[in-house]
Order: structure tokens, then sequence, then C-alpha cells
């Protein structure tokens, strides 16, 4: 579980800044953690759909 730092966040179709925009998540947000890839994590939304989030803009309870 991770939880959304930021206000709003792009959540992308690969793990990279040029990717197409698949989503948004909201601050504060809780989302399931799926993955990982160097600085990014592979999140799902509530709404089930899945993408990937820069590390740092999250708060990562999976890893305590």
């Amino acid at each position: 579980m991770v939880r959304l730092k930021h206000q709003t966040v792009d959540v992308r179709s690969s793990p990279q800044e040029g990717a197409d925009v698949v989503g948004k998540a909201r601050g504060g947000e809780k989302l399931s953690k799926t993955g990982d890839a160097g600085g990014w994590a592979k999140v799902r939304l509530r709404d089930g759909t899945t993408g990937w989030i820069v590390k740092t803009f999250i708060d990562d309870f999976s890893e305590f």
C-alpha cells in the first residue's frame, strides 16, 4: 500500500516521463503497489487502472 504525497500526479503507461498518461492520482489517495522499476512504482488506482508513478511522490508502506 502506498499513499500519494502530492496534490495530483499523472499516472503513466510505462516507467518514463514521456509515457502516455493513463490516469491521475489525488493527494492522500491510497493506492495498491504492484511493482517497481528503478525510481518508479507500478500502482493500481481505485478504478482498476494500472500505471506508473515516480517513487518520490509516494509514501511506501509496503517497505516497513
